[in-house]
């Protein structure tokens, strides 16, 4: 139940990450290696790889450019803080919509509750909607060895094998990705391009000193320098800058060993050592910028006038890239800036710079730039007001990974001390279904009388206890919930826990889903609106009132339609078991059916357990109904299984055991059913089969380890039993688990 009220579709993406690469004028062409890239067009991935200053990005621009209006090119340039999986597809999606505008509103919207679905969820639909693009198109990864996330690596293989005929995937990287790079080799899927390839020819070597250089070399004297060089593009450019000012070649030549590193350093020393003190300046103290303009530079230099700096850097050929048409952006290549960033001055001066980059993005509102530099300042309490001002943007996003990351970063006392990072660590933990870790988070806030996490707690603690489908602990806490929260989404937030508890508990709920939905939408809360609809309509349908249920999913749908986003995350789903309830009434079975899967979709996506298990138990239902007994019968263990952890999941029980004994899969009581056992030993006897402690248990349930003890012998007593394991299997025997 995110407040999608910040959440945007591309959220702040610096736009110089989609930009194809300028051609520069004096590069040399390279018509064979474009010549390979583009001959298999049956290849789904093309793969360059090697190590920096080979010129991969420039070969890649280059194969876009040859295409003309053959082929589309969707471009992304990576960085560090693309490592996040939702983040990283966030921005794949945004590549294709540079030329595909309409692309992506289904698998963004999965995105904002995917989590731990990319594989089964994001990249099918990515799929499904590339299919649906008319051209040809190769989206491009550049720098994808920035990125070590294992679990973008696994959702790009999986994006490869299902590619589309019209779609090509080309990486370049500074080694090979951890994809199953043999198979595809196998199977002929493959084109790579590597270090031996990019190597620049005599003639090439020679048409780039002279076009870019305007040098002249004999012969023997480009051998020595191919030799050296090994016609690595990089070192030809930094040796030409120091030929052109007037070092003589064979000294050059005599001045540095043979070899990456060591050709490298001295020939970067040399060009810097060459530039006049106020340039010199100018390029270390800018090397810390990932991506650089006038005004940011200005700001970290202290100088004016950078913007018209940086053009005359790129007149002289000082290795700057431009990242936009305009040429208000600019990186310096790669290499040249690690490579600069290596003599930059002590740790102090490099602080400030960072200070004042952080100072200028926050300014500006790049917030994940600002927070990247404030940190390599060491500037934590800037850092930690800049997380705490703007995490909830990112998780919002469904950045989790981002958020943690950024949480991880700070120091823990600063962390546990500030209750705006703590209610971010609950959320997450909350959102990543880690609810021994949110209940954790939420005693020791109590405790500590932490006032941002205290003004919370009631609704969190409802919402967790939801979750984990304890439907009494869930009213407890909501009822003591502050419906006059100074914050809409709080308020939103309260009145929906309340809403969908009293609906499972069989209690009147149409009142609180009323009161969410005006909140949420006076807030533009899209997605508390549509599950306070869904909800309304379900109501409606179940009480037979036809032309009510019909027009909240008018509603419903027209906010859809505004937003396709909506309709893909899991919140949808208790409109489709409205629309299914509609179609059912009518005789429409195929329709409900059809609606009743998507439901199950969606709820899969972050629904809780007992929505889960509800719409389970709906499509088994219907399967019966329409003769499909096996379905219906594996539906009605799928459910079974959802709410045997649940201490108090409502009245799916009674409808759950309605459809096993339709179906013969279970004849006993319903799950929940028993006499001797309390309510409070049910639930601790529900959390005896798993690994967790005494204390955990406790901790899941909101009583003292004290209680559990009390009740765990409580329990033995009854079942007649002497252990864990001894209890759980006497439960399993007599139908109480």
């Amino acid at each position: 139940m995110a407040d999608p009220g910040s959440w945007s579709p591309g959220g702040v993406l610096a736009v110089t990450k989609f930009h194809v690469p300028q051609r520069r004028a004096g590069m040399v062409e390279r018509a064979a290696l474009v010549g390979v890239l583009g001959r298999d067009r049956f290849a789904k991935l093309t793969l360059v790889s090697a190590p920096p200053g080979a010129g991969k990005t420039t070969l890649l621009a280059e194969w876009c450019a040859a295409s003309g209006d053959e082929c589309a090119f969707a471009w992304l340039s990576l960085d560090p803080d693309d490592a996040d999986p939702i983040r990283f597809w966030r921005c794949v999606v945004t590549a294709m919509r540079t030329v595909a505008p309409a692309f992506g509103e289904r698998t963004l919207g999965a995105l904002r509750s995917a989590h731990g679905r990319l594989l089964d969820v994001v990249v099918p639909l990515f799929v499904n909607e590339a299919a649906e693009v008319l051209r040809d198109v190769v989206l491009v990864l550049d720098d994808l060895h920035v990125v070590a996330d294992s679990t973008v690596h696994r959702s790009l293989a999986l994006l490869v094998d299902r590619l589309p005929a019209h779609l090509r995937l080309a990486i370049a990287s500074r080694g090979d990705p951890p994809l199953p790079l043999a198979r595809w080799r196998a199977r002929g899927e493959i084109v790579e391009i590597r270090s031996p390839e990019l190597r620049f020819t005599d003639d090439e070597a020679a048409a780039l000193l002279l076009d870019r250089f305007g040098l002249t070399l004999e012969a023997g004297q480009l051998a020595r320098l191919q030799a050296r060089t090994e016609g690595w593009a990089a070192g030809l450019q930094l040796a030409a800058l120091s030929l052109r000012r007037g070092v003589a070649l064979e000294a050059l030549l005599d001045s540095f060993a043979t070899g990456d590193r060591q050709v490298l350093d001295y020939l970067a020393g040399e060009v810097l050592d060459a530039q006049e003190p106020d340039v010199r300046r100018f390029l270390l103290q800018t090397s810390i910028l990932a991506r650089m303009t006038g005004g940011l530079c200005d700001a970290v230099t202290g100088s004016t006038h950078s913007a018209a700096r940086l053009e005359e850097l790129d007149r002289r050929n000082l290795l700057v890239v431009p990242l936009d048409a305009q040429r208000r952006w600019w990186r310096y290549h790669h290499l040249f800036a690690e490579l600069l960033q290596h003599e930059l001055g002590d740790d102090d001066e490099v602080a400030g710079l960072h200070r004042r980059a952080a100072d200028w993005h926050r300014r500006h509102g790049f917030a994940e730039e600002a927070i990247r530099h404030a940190l390599a300042a060491c500037e934590h309490d800037l850092a930690a007001e800049l997380v705490a001002e703007h995490w909830n943007s990112a998780f919002n996003r469904g950045e989790l990974a981002t958020v943690d990351a950024w949480l991880a970063a700070l120091p823990p006392a600063l962390v546990d001390g500030d209750g705006r990072l703590l209610l971010a660590r609950v959320w997450t933990a909350l959102d990543r279904g880690q609810l021994v870790e949110a209940r954790t988070l939420l005693a020791r806030a109590g405790r500590e009388g932490i006032p941002e996490v205290q003004e919370w707690a009631p609704v969190l603690q409802g919402l967790y206890a939801f979750k984990r489908g304890d439907l009494g602990a869930a009213r407890g806490h909501v009822e003591d919930a502050d419906l006059a929260a100074p914050e809409p989404f709080r308020q939103t937030t309260t009145r929906l826990v309340r809403g969908v508890t009293a609906y499972a508990q069989g209690r009147d709920a149409a009142a609180e889903f009323t009161a969410a939905a005006d909140l949420a939408d006076a807030a533009g809360n899209g997605l508390g609106l549509a599950y306070a609809l869904g909800h309304l309509a379900l109501i409606a349908a179940e009480h037979g009132d036809v032309d009510t249920a019909r027009a909240e999913l008018e509603r419903l749908d027209a906010l859809v339609a505004k937003d396709r986003a909506v309709g893909e995350h899991f919140v949808a789903f208790a409109g489709e078991l409205a629309r299914a309830g509609l179609a059912e009434r009518a005789g429409a079975y195929d329709a409900a059916a059809t609606a009743l899967e998507r439901a199950l979709e969606l709820a899969r996506r972050g629904a809780g357990q007992v929505e889960l298990a509800a719409t389970l138990v709906a499509l088994g239902k219907l399967g019966w109904v329409r003769g499909r007994r096996d379905d219906a019968r594996h539906l009605a263990r799928e459910a079974h299984r959802v709410l045997e952890g649940c201490a108090d999941p409502g009245a799916v029980v009674d409808r759950l055991g309605e459809l096993e004994l339709r179906t013969n899969v279970r004849a006993a009581a319903p799950v929940a059913a028993a006499d001797e056992l309390s309510d409070s030993e049910l639930a601790v006897l529900r959390l005896l089969g798993t690994e967790l402690s005494n204390r955990e248990i406790g901790e899941e349930l909101f009583v003292s380890v004290n209680t559990v003890k009390t009740h765990v012998r409580s329990i033995y007593a009854k079942l007649r039993a002497r252990s864990r394991e001894q209890a759980v299997g006497r439960a399993r025997e007599i139908g109480l688990l």
